[in-house]
């Protein structure tokens, strides 16, 4: 509804979302990490499988807009990965 109430004709919602990081330099690492997101995973709030899904059964009133595919990288430190955990919320609670 509020799309429709502040948007012009013709404009675009443009809707995306992250994955879960991937280790790419060392599997073993990945594969633990992705375990232990594994064993957070109900603790997330249900709304988690939205993003996992990249909000695919997420029900929009629009026509869809095929994108192209793009990525985000980063090179990121052990201290930088512990922090990022910490923010989870199923971590936190």
């Amino acid at each position: 509804a509020e799309v429709r109430r502040v948007g012009r004709k013709g404009g675009v919602v443009a809707v995306w979302t992250y994955q879960l990081m991937r280790i790419e330099e060392d599997a073993a690492v990945d594969a633990a990490f992705a375990g232990f997101y594994g064993r957070m995973r109900e603790w997330f709030p249900w709304q988690r499988e939205l993003v996992e899904d990249g909000y695919a059964s997420m029900e929009f009133p629009f026509e869809e807009i095929a994108a192209p595919a793009f990525a985000a990288t980063q090179e990121v430190s052990l201290r930088d990965v512990v922090a990022l955990v910490e923010t989870w919320s199923a971590v936190a609670r």
